[in-house]
């Protein structure tokens, strides 16, 4: 068993009372991405909900950088050594 930590007050519950990382942000206008909440989403993601429709941040397609949808066809910028 590990040890039981304080829940950041950016989420609204986190993953389990073992863990830092939120499993829902307290502000829904807030994206939730890798456990943490952010207003907008950090490069090498792009904004969606998911099928609850909380909004998320989802990883960018390997081939881009940057990204405003899912799949290689919505590269904004190329992933280095990646040709468009």
């Amino acid at each position: 068993m590990g040890v039981e930590v304080t829940c950041p007050t950016d989420c609204a519950e986190c993953v389990s009372v073992y863990s830092y990382d939120c499993a829902s942000c307290r502000d829904t206008n807030k994206y939730l991405y890798n456990g943490k909440c952010y207003t907008t989403c950090p490069s090498g993601s792009f904004r969606t909900t998911d099928s609850s429709r909380t909004r998320i941040c989802q990883s960018c397609h390997s081939n881009c950088d940057t990204c405003d949808g899912a799949g290689n066809t919505r590269c904004l910028t190329c992933a280095t050594n990646k040709i468009k």
